[in-house]
C-alpha cells in the first residue's frame, strides 16, 4: 500500500472508545491518530468512502472529561493482526477551531510516539 499520508501519526497510551456521535453507540477504538487522520480497530469492516460522525471521550486524572467530535472520511479497512478486529483509516473532515485544539490537547496528553 502506498503511503499518502503528510503527517506520521501517533500512538497513545491507551486505546480510546471511539463513538458514533449521532447514535452514541460505540464505533471502535482509537489505535493511533495526527491531526489529519486516525487508525480505528473495529469489530466490523468500515467500507471506505463514507463520511462518519465521531466522538472522542478521555479524561485526565486532574481534567474534567474532554469530548473530541467531529467528521472523519473511512479510506480504507482490512483485517487487523488480531483476526477478531478490523483496523481502518479515516482522514479527519473540517475539523472546527474548537475541536482542533481539543485534538492537540488529546495528542499532547496522551501520544507517546510516531507510527513508523
Amino acid at each position: 500500500m502506498i503511503e499518502r499520508r503528510k503527517l506520521r501519526r501517533r500512538r497513545l497510551r491507551y486505546y480510546l472508545d471511539v463513538f458514533d456521535a449521532r447514535t452514541g453507540r460505540p464505533f471502535g477504538r482509537l489505535g493511533d491518530i495526527s491531526t489529519a487522520g486516525l487508525l480505528l480497530l473495529t469489530g466490523e469492516p468500515v467500507p471506505p468512502n463514507r463520511d462518519h460522525e465521531l466522538e472522542v471521550r478521555w479524561q485526565t486524572d486532574e481534567d474534567e472529561p474532554t469530548r473530541l467530535r467531529f467528521r472523519a472520511r473511512s479510506c480504507w479497512c482490512r483485517r487487523d493482526l488480531n483476526p477478531d478486529y478490523y483496523a481502518a483509516g479515516f482522514s479527519i473532515q473540517n475539523l472546527d477551531a474548537a475541536n482542533a485544539a481539543r485534538l492537540s490537547l488529546l495528542i499532547g496528553q496522551l501520544a507517546f510516539d510516531e507510527v513508523a
